[in-house]
């Protein structure tokens, strides 16, 4: 390779390359800028699509004083074995006002003991057979304290089973203090010993 003659000055050389730094920078952050203008829009563009596919088809679920509604039971705690085998929803009970936009206060029974405000996702309207003679039984929840409205009155049979855990069952024979007749039950209970 040849080399020129003349050399160039070295403030020559500085500004040349300065400038061509500063322009590639500016390239650079311009380039940075339409990309960030791009992304927005489309971060936008898809906020916007995800709004109309979710009020194509919302219904905003509103109740009355006095509408009767079912609680979905799926943050109850009970002593079943198998919670996929309990009942999904309670009630129906009454609303008993508007608390908020979307929450609402219902009335539940005394020796129900759970807070009475619950979310609309919770609840369900009840709704009423247009069949004649036809009348809903309420769905009677397991309580999570439901054993203690019971008093052992004598211990009917035991047994144990040869499964893995080889806890004894219990057939006892309790009433109920709720219960004017004061009606035996016979239950099986497990326990462990």
């Amino acid at each position: 390779m040849l080399w020129p003659l003349a050399r160039p000055s070295l403030d020559l050389l500085w500004w040349s390359s300065s400038m061509t730094q500063a322009l590639a920078y500016d390239k650079y952050l311009m380039d940075g800028k339409e990309c960030c203008k791009y992304l927005q829009e489309q971060i936008r563009e898809a906020q916007r699509r995800t709004v109309d596919q979710y009020n194509r088809k919302h219904k905003d679920i509103e109740f009355k004083v006095g509408d009767m509604v079912y609680i979905n039971r799926q943050n109850w705690k009970t002593r079943r074995p198998t919670p996929k085998l309990d009942t999904r929803f309670a009630g129906p009970y009454p609303v008993q006002e508007r608390v908020g936009r979307r929450a609402y206060r219902i009335t539940l029974p005394a020796n129900l003991r759970v807070h009475d405000v619950f979310h609309v996702s919770m609840l369900k309207p009840a709704k009423t057979s247009s069949l004649p003679h036809r009348t809903d039984q309420p769905i009677i929840p397991s309580l999570p304290d439901e054993d203690l409205d019971f008093e052992v009155e004598a211990l009917i049979d035991k047994r144990s089973f040869n499964g893995t855990y080889h806890e004894p069952a219990l057939r006892l024979a309790m009433t109920t203090r709720a219960r004017s007749r004061g009606e035996a039950e016979e239950t099986t209970r497990l326990r462990k010993e």
